[in-house]
């Protein structure tokens, strides 16, 4: 599947380069986007413990309480709060390499998504401009018309042998994507709404430190970039793949003879008949209007939350 977001992977010589150097330059700085925010948490929650040096997390028992040092993570282990205070900073280093091998993955699962969708929208944005053109270029230079309808006809099954290539390789990684995908959208959408809660709760409780909503925040922004990148990189597949027709119209079809006509409207067909996208359920695709539903469900729940400790 990854030899598909090599530039040859596409049998048609005549396509347009260009459109291969934006796809590097989006699909780069999409990259470097998606660093920056993974490490601002890292970073942050890394130096947060120095910050509130002085903060503690207590926990009930029948005797007493226990009185544990803040932590990068706040893991809890089955030990004492002395034995925790005592060697915090076995317990902080541990953290911090948890935080930072955690942050590596999320950042090489933005790099695996990233590359995949904009490798299948740039191939397909190649194609769908190489259809386009299909009986436009070198009409000058065609004067026998025989010669022009059958190096159209070739031009055409050979871009169509390259359309189904790419529908192929698709269903392949959307195959193996889908429950990635599903508990990556699922674990975000919660800590979106866990997050903003949080932050809610202790604004109103009068609890509420500068480092501690830091600490809520970046996550929060990141989280909610990160979906809103995840969604809108499928929404502009799908818009791309659904271009398809209108790429086959915009050709020169009417100079053409009816075997072209015949091959161009069997491929809209088919096109048509071709529901592939990014599902999470049956019903459900990855698309911007998740990403609206995310943001709409979280106002909902924290509008409630305010008018309710507004009483």
């Amino acid at each position: 599947c990854m030899h598909m977001m090599s530039i040859n992977f596409l049998s048609y010589n005549n396509h347009t380069n260009k459109i291969y150097k934006i796809a590097r330059t989006k699909s780069s700085n999409l990259i470097l986007i998606s660093l920056s925010l993974w490490s601002s948490i890292v970073l942050y929650w890394s130096l947060s413990t120095i910050l509130i040096h002085g903060s503690y997390l207590k926990i009930k028992y029948e005797n007493g309480v226990y009185k544990y040092r803040s932590n990068a993570l706040g893991l809890v282990f089955p030990v004492t709060d002395t034995f925790y205070n005592k060697y915090f900073i076995v317990f902080y280093t541990y953290e911090v390499i948890c935080l930072i091998f955690w942050g590596q993955m999320m950042w090489v699962f933005d790099i695996l998504i990233i590359s995949i969708c904009l490798s299948i929208k740039y191939q397909l944005k190649t194609i769908a401009n190489s259809y386009s053109l299909l009986g436009l270029k070198d009409n000058l230079t065609r004067n026998n018309k025989s010669t022009k309808n059958i190096e159209a006809i070739l031009d055409l099954e050979i871009l169509i042998q390259d359309q189904q290539n790419i529908f192929v390789k698709m269903k392949n990684m959307y195959q193996i994507l889908t429950p990635v995908v599903f508990i990556q959208l699922a674990a975000e959408s919660f800590q979106i709404i866990l997050h903003a809660c949080m932050i809610l709760k202790l604004y109103f409780d009068g609890s509420m430190s500068p480092t501690v909503f830091l600490k809520l925040l970046f996550p929060e922004i990141t989280y909610i970039c990160h979906l809103f990148l995840t969604c809108y990189l499928f929404s502009i597949v799908n818009k791309q793949k659904e271009s398809m027709n209108f790429a086959l119209y915009s050709c020169n079809w009417t100079d053409m003879n009816i075997k072209f006509k015949k091959l161009l409207l069997f491929t809209m067909r088919v096109n048509n008949a071709e529901n592939l996208k990014m599902k999470i359920s049956i019903n459900r695709i990855v698309n911007m209007e998740m990403f609206a539903n995310v943001m709409h469900t979280t106002y909902s729940i924290v509008s409630v939350m305010m008018k309710s400790y507004s009483k």
